[in-house]
């Protein structure tokens, strides 16, 4: 365990990162999503589960809103 409050960590996230525990967090879970929708046959409902979203709609707000485009399988 980290003995750095909330706090001091969100701080360090800003200074070193330019961002926050949870953006990073989410950009995580959105990259690990197109990699799965590139490489697998999985549907984007599956895919949302695994990565942490409650349907595909939801995964694909978030996927435009962090990189400007749809999640699609190439």
């Amino acid at each position: 365990l980290l003995s750095i409050s909330p706090k001091a960590l969100e701080r360090c996230f800003a200074q070193v990162l330019g961002t926050t525990p949870g953006q990073v967090y989410k950009h995580l879970r959105l990259s690990k999503a197109q990699s799965l929708a590139v490489t697998s046959t999985m549907p984007l409902a599956e895919i949302a589960i695994r990565c942490g979203y409650g349907s595909a709609s939801s995964l694909s707000r978030a996927y435009r809103q962090e990189f400007g485009t749809t999640l699609r399988r190439l």
